[in-house]
Parts: structure tokens; C-alpha cells; sequence
């Protein structure tokens, strides 16, 4: 019986890996990466497609578009294709991520945030919906405090910062 059990256990395991890796070739990446200059630099930029308002994911300091973290079956990518139903979905690479201009300064909050806003300026879009996961939430956070009027919403991922110290519950 042991025989038997490994080999069903072997066989599982292979048929998994198949199923994922059959399940990421059915759903090829729906994305583009495309570049534009944004101030003083370039920047890259994957967009997800959709319709609707536009809505920037904001990355932390990952690059799930390639090298160790890439995987398009992912839970992540696949929210973001759903996203595209109701929105037009991109994601900016930061300064020295992906092909963006790695100026090896500008990493501080408002010179993130100040990327994002020109980014929208290129684009051509007054405001936008804006998703972040920490780090990138603080990014949000600077826009929404800085210039409100180029927000329809923020939607924070996994962000510790949001509930330290808050005792108000709407909040929570």
C-alpha cells in the first residue's frame, strides 16, 4: 500500500504542477509593458487594459513583473484582470524598478508620489483611483493629503500604518 500511496502522492503533486502551468498558459498575460517620459524620467508601465476610470496600482518594492516575484497566476494578477471590468488598470514601475530610470535618488515619498502625479499629467488624467500595497500605500497617502483633488479613491492593501494607534472603529 505504501508504494501505492507514493505513487498517488507523486502523481498528484506532477498534476498540480501541470494544472498551473497549463492554467498560465490559458490566461497569457493580458498586459503591455509600454514607456513614457515622465519629468525627468522614463518610466515603465504595465497596462492591464480595461474600461472605465483609471486606476493605478502601486507597487511596493517588488517587481512582480519579472525576475523572482513574477508569477501571472497569481492571486495578484488575476484581482487586477477582474479590475479591468469596471476600470482602466496600469502599474507604474517606480525609479529603478522594471525599465524605469534609475536616478539612484528620488526615493523618498513626495518624489514617488510627484512620479505618479506626472504620470497622470502624460496620460492626460485629472484623477484617478489609486491601490497600494506598504509600502506604496504611503504614496497614497502623500497624494490624498497633497492634492485631494486628483483622487476618486484609495484602496490600501496590507497596510500596518493605517491602524497603529487608531481607536475609532469606522476606521478599522
Amino acid at each position: 500500500m505504501i508504494p501505492t500511496t507514493k505513487k498517488l502522492i507523486s502523481l498528484i503533486f506532477f498534476l498540480s504542477l501541470l494544472s498551473s502551468s497549463l492554467q498560465a498558459q490559458e490566461n497569457p498575460t493580458a498586459y503591455q509593458s509600454k514607456m513614457i517620459t515622465v519629468g525627468e524620467i522614463q518610466m515603465e508601465y504595465y497596462d492591464h487594459g480595461g474600461t472605465g476610470p483609471l486606476l493605478i496600482d502601486v507597487p511596493d518594492f517588488h517587481n512582480y513583473y519579472e525576475g523572482p516575484y513574477y508569477r501571472p497566476e497569481s492571486p495578484g494578477f488575476m484581482f487586477l484582470k477582474e479590475l479591468t471590468q469596471g476600470f482602466h488598470v496600469v502599474a507604474p514601475m517606480r525609479r529603478g524598478y522594471g525599465k524605469s530610470t534609475d536616478t539612484k535618488w528620488g526615493m523618498d515619498v513626495a518624489t514617488l508620489g510627484k512620479d505618479l502625479l506626472l504620470f497622470m499629467d502624460v496620460l492626460g488624467v485629472e484623477k484617478a483611483f489609486f491601490y497600494g500595497r506598504f509600502p506604496g500605500s504611503q504614496e497614497l497617502t502623500w497624494i490624498a493629503e497633497h492634492h485631494p483633488e486628483r483622487v476618486l479613491g484609495l484602496i490600501y492593501f496590507n497596510n500596518p500604518i493605517v491602524l497603529v494607534h487608531c481607536s475609532d472603529l469606522e476606521v478599522i
